[in-house]
């Protein structure tokens, strides 16, 4: 588990990103929305939790999304409304 910690913490220094304290959804993705200068949209999807990914990210020009399944853990269902 530390080393999952580390590794995380080394991703999110790389981030360059400010990281609102104390850390929460909507504090992280306004401060990702304000660095990649486009809006950032939570869908949940119908995943296949056998055969296809736990999510995923994707940028477009004007619109970044993050899909993940709805069927998830309640921890990782938690959403935001998708105006800024």
């Amino acid at each position: 588990m530390w080393q999952q910690r580390r590794q995380v913490q080394k991703l999110i220094r790389q981030l360059d990103v400010g990281l609102p304290a104390p850390l929460t959804l909507h504090g992280l993705l306004s401060s990702l929305e304000a660095a990649r200068g486009r809006r950032i949209q939570i869908v949940a999807m119908t995943i296949d939790e056998h055969t296809g990914p736990c999510g995923l990210w994707v940028a477009t020009a004007e619109t970044d999304y993050v899909l993940y399944n709805r069927d998830s853990s309640p921890v990782l269902r938690t959403r935001r409304s998708c105006t800024s």
